[in-house]
């Protein structure tokens, strides 16, 4: 008796999954990603290269996004300015005062540390004097 229920619900599971398919295909419906959400929106960089590997030309990506950048495209507008680093942090003032001192902190113990270490040498290896 179990067994067919968990029949049942297996082909109610593969009946809903083939209608997402078939609407989908269709252009019908929202477009989900399995059980973990919405599917997200696309990078820059994702989209200029689905365009690129779309096209079928033969010239490097790079030349491909400069083509499309003369022609005003917003995708490859958005793709340079991250490789250049505009979607990077800025440090804070805060930030670098803070990483300042832990640079200095830091110089400072390994000066000691091999100060130490010359000063150990220097003992072990000095004759004892004769009394």
């Amino acid at each position: 008796m179990s067994n067919d229920k968990n029949n049942g619900n297996k082909e109610e599971a593969w009946r809903t999954i083939l209608d997402g398919i078939n609407q989908r295909s269709l252009g019908q419906g929202e477009s989900t990603r399995g059980n973990k959400g919405e599917l997200g929106e696309a990078t820059p960089a994702l989209t200029v290269k689905q365009k690129w590997s779309a096209s079928g030309k033969h010239v490097s990506l790079k030349r491909f996004a400069r083509e499309l950048l003369a022609s005003g495209d917003a995708d490859a507008k958005a793709w340079f300015g991250n490789k250049r680093g505009a979607s990077n942090q800025k440090r804070t003032d805060a930030n670098l005062s803070r990483a300042n001192a832990e640079r200095v902190a830091s110089r400072a113990s390994r000066r000691k540390k091999s100060e130490g270490k010359k000063n150990k040498a220097a003992t072990e290896t000095a004759p004892v004097p004769a009394k």
